[in-house]
């Protein structure tokens, strides 16, 4: 794979000759002695912090509490979650909607949802 990206920072006059010293002994460039660094420094530290699906299920973890869960023992849950989903929407609508309310109020649908219909003057 060809090389496209450049990077630089300041090192010490002793670093640069060690790291050159190091390059000229294996017979390889100072770019591709780097390179080889960095890939093993990254490598070491995937593997200190575990697997990537370890990595994964921690940021689940984390977006879980971020996106909220229904909670229950009841097994029949999954089959009514729609249901549970729109009456708690609804719940929360009608305590938002009643400081919005003027011409106009929120019934329940045959669905459940609530709709806005307008009262005529």
């Amino acid at each position: 794979m060809g090389k496209s990206e450049v990077y630089s920072w300041r090192v010490s006059p002793e670093t640069k000759t060690s790291l050159e010293h190091e390059a000229r002994r294996q017979g390889i460039s100072l770019g591709s002695l780097l390179e080889r660094i960095s890939a093993d420094w990254l490598a070491a530290r995937r593997s200190e912090n575990g697997s990537d699906s370890a990595e994964q299920r921690r940021l689940q973890m984390k977006a879980e509490r971020l996106f909220g869960t229904i909670a229950g023992g009841d097994p029949e849950r999954s089959a009514r979650s729609r249901d549970i989903v729109r009456r708690r929407l609804a719940q929360r609508s009608s305590r938002t909607a009643g400081s919005n309310r003027r011409s106009s109020s929120l019934e329940r649908s045959d669905d459940g949802l609530r709709n806005d219909v307008r009262r005529k003057p």
